[in-house]
């Protein structure tokens, strides 16, 4: 009897079952028929094409199927662990990958306050357009300066038949020296002064290339380059004929000076090259000027973004940058002794002034000196006197 009615309880469940089901298996037809739809729409929205009726399959990178975007820096350094650090931009962690291609730590993201120089560049000064916090001045795609190391490549020619004039221009260019190691950038493990004396124009060349491959290593690239000689519109002279792109025998072409890689810090911005030599900076003609020296060479590729000076009349003597004045020696004696590594000379600076300049043996004297013509990629973009000793009005 109790199986009786047990087994009739069953057979009147039966129909429940059997609804049961089927209701579940119109759930399972409109779940997967949603899950069709949405994977349909988001296929579209994945597919750039969808938009002109395209179906085509789109295919993705790793990164985009695990929803994850990298900016990666690899080494084929296989004796470490380390073979990838990857900065994951939607969790910004920094994730450490080894040779398994596994993640084995990760470091997040510190504050960009904390990523900012905490001091200023020791060279800020002769940048004054710049922040003196400014990094490779802001362009640390195309320049590199991790320390702020320096070169300054000084030439004087010598040779000349007056030991005055040997006398002249050696001891400009040793002030130079000595002003720019007593600069308060300067930093004498770091930067370094060449001197270089030169009388064929066209060796000049070679010998900067020599500056560059042996002292760059150590020493970065190059801050300044000078040169203290005769000169005229055409430039620098030298004492020996230019051996090559000679104009007017002593002097070299422009193509000449083009061919030279002085290797410029920064890609040339905030360096300079100075042409201290008479009427270097002169526009010569009456109504239409042609451009000077200067200006002509800072057009050329090689001066690109370099500050490039001039004198725009003849150049004198000086012991200050501002004001023409000789030294206590008076003019002709700018050396006072040599003894083996040590040179005693007189402050010298050469600058530009009018040839009817009276009283020049008198110290009492003064004139108010020109300012150097300044220039950059080819453009006069103003005047200005030299860095050094000025004398006070």
């Amino acid at each position: 009897m109790n199986n009786g009615l047990n087994l009739l309880k069953m057979k009147n469940k039966k129909p429940q079952v059997i609804t049961n089901k089927i209701s579940n298996m119109k759930k399972a037809i409109i779940f997967m028929t949603l899950c069709f739809g949405f994977a349909k729409i988001h296929a579209q929205n994945d597919n750039p094409y969808s938009v002109f009726g395209y179906q085509g399959k789109v295919l993705k990178t790793e990164e985009e199927i695990s929803g994850k975007q990298y900016l990666f820096l690899n080494t084929n350094d296989t004796t470490q662990q380390l073979k990838t650090i990857a900065f994951n931009t939607k969790t910004r962690l920094i994730e450490y990958i080894d040779h398994n291609d596994k993640i084995y730590k990760t470091d997040s993201l510190l504050p960009t306050f904390v990523l900012r120089f905490l001091s200023t560049d020791p060279h800020a000064k002769n940048y004054p357009g710049m922040s003196p916090y400014n990094f490779v001045g802001n362009m640390p795609i195309r320049a590199v300066d991790p320390d702020g190391r320096d070169i300054y490549i000084l030439f004087y020619t010598s040779g000349h038949t007056d030991p005055a004039d040997n006398e002249m221009f050696r001891a400009s260019a040793l002030t130079r020296k000595v002003d720019i190691e007593r600069s308060k950038g300067f930093d004498k493990t770091k930067d370094v002064v060449v001197m270089l004396q030169v009388q064929d124009m066209a060796s000049i060349q070679k010998q900067v290339n020599n500056v560059v491959k042996t002292l760059s290593p150590q020493y970065g690239q190059t801050q300044e380059f000078s040169i203290w000689s005769h000169a005229a519109n055409d430039g620098p002279t030298g004492t020996l004929p230019t051996s090559s792109n000679a104009v007017d025998g002593k002097q070299m072409s422009p193509e000449g000076w083009g061919k030279i890689d002085f290797n410029w810090k920064n890609n040339g911005t905030g360096t300079n090259a100075n042409f201290f030599g008479c009427n270097t900076g002169n526009e010569s003609g009456w109504i239409f000027k042609d451009p000077s020296f200067a200006q002509t060479v800072s057009g050329l590729q090689n001066f690109s973004n370099v500050t490039v000076a001039g004198q725009p009349t003849s150049a004198f003597p000086s012991k200050f940058t501002n004001y023409r004045q000789n030294s206590e020696n008076g003019p002709g004696n700018f050396i006072n002794s040599e003894t083996n590594d040590m040179i005693y000379f007189q402050r010298t600076y050469l600058v530009a002034g009018e040839h009817s300049y009276g009283g020049l043996n008198s110290a009492a004297s003064q004139n108010v000196a020109h300012p150097m013509q300044l220039n950059v990629n080819g453009q006069t973009t103003g005047t200005g006197f030299q860095t050094g000793t000025t004398k006070k009005p």
